[in-house]
């Protein structure tokens, strides 16, 4: 299995920080509607995602220990794990595997063989109480997670494929993010990501609980560019940042919580140290305000990628 790779970054000063700072000004007249509608949107939270209500779980032996004690289950070609509980990691070893309406407590990897797999209706992470996981939820590439719940992980989802497609499809999920002294926690993190990744209709919560952070949407490392599209999205250091490699991101209809940042909404510093928007398609993404249930209640206007 890969190791977790480290991430190489300074959090940039305040005062040096090039920020594309939505305007907090009321919506322009005639978009009333569109604040309506936003108004009426709905995205993922805890009781929408991971193992659904009444399933019953079975606990899943291991296969082994790892040298730190910690017990590992190798999921093979094919496999479907269905309705278990584990308190260790996955290894997938096979293309094909299946996870669902499962809780997995801690990894789950396809290591430097990228396999293909799929994780659908579970919940990953241990359950409160049992400290920050400071590793990653769901690694490396070739995956779909959907409506799945990420509890007590400093990252959730990560993408790594030097030189290839990522092949990453991440819908309808929620991840409520934690760190450790050191972290550099984040939602999302392309570290040498590949080609073609879709982040859509998910809530990333980076706020007070994590505040060792990067960003919920972190695509950097010499990554190739993303689709983020129609996420509620809140916290890091900044929220949103898509460092540019040269290649096309889209970053279409997020909602951003106002003021749930360290230093601005969107970093838009790419590699070099300039803008990177003009190698991002950005439309349609706004500041709301949002209750304790992740309802938007407010509209506080356009985020724009400057």
């Amino acid at each position: 299995m890969l190791p977790r790779a480290k991430k190489l970054f300074a959090i940039p000063l305040l005062a040096a920080a090039v920020v594309a700072v939505g305007s907090a000004a009321p919506a322009q007249a005639g978009s009333a509607q569109v604040a309506q509608t936003m108004l009426l949107e709905t995205f993922p939270t805890p009781s929408t995602t991971g193992v659904p209500v009444g399933t019953t779980l079975t606990v899943l032996p291991p296969d082994g220990y790892d040298t730190n004690g910690v017990p590992y289950y190798v999921v093979g070609a094919g496999e479907t794990i269905d309705s278990k509980r584990f308190t260790g990691n996955l290894i997938i070893s096979g293309n094909g595997a299946v996870i669902k309406n499962s809780e997995i407590y801690r990894t789950i990897s396809n290591g430097d063989d990228h396999y293909t797999f799929s994780v659908t209706d579970s919940t990953l992470g241990a359950p409160d109480g049992n400290g920050c996981n400071g590793d990653v939820a769901i690694q490396f590439d070739n995956y779909t997670a959907l409506r799945v719940r990420v509890r007590n992980f400093s990252d959730a989802f990560r993408a790594t494929t030097p030189g290839g497609a990522s092949n990453i499809s991440i819908k309808d999920s929620f991840a409520k993010l934690c760190s450790n002294s050191g972290d550099h926690s984040d939602g999302y993190q392309g570290y040498h990501g590949g080609t073609n990744v879709l982040i859509q209709h998910n809530t990333i919560d980076q706020r007070s609980a994590a505040p060792d952070v990067t960003a919920p949407i972190f695509n950097s490392d010499d990554s190739n560019g993303i689709s983020v599209k129609n996420n509620l999205l809140m916290g890091g250091s900044f929220t949103i940042r898509l460092d540019g490699d040269g290649t096309q991101s889209v970053a279409q209809d997020n909602r951003v919580v106002n003021n749930s940042w360290v230093w601005g909404p969107v970093s838009n510093a790419g590699p070099s140290g300039g803008s990177n928007c003009p190698w991002i398609t950005w439309s349609g993404n706004t500041l709301v305000t949002i209750d304790s249930s992740y309802n938007i209640t407010s509209t506080v206007g356009p985020l724009n990628c400057v």
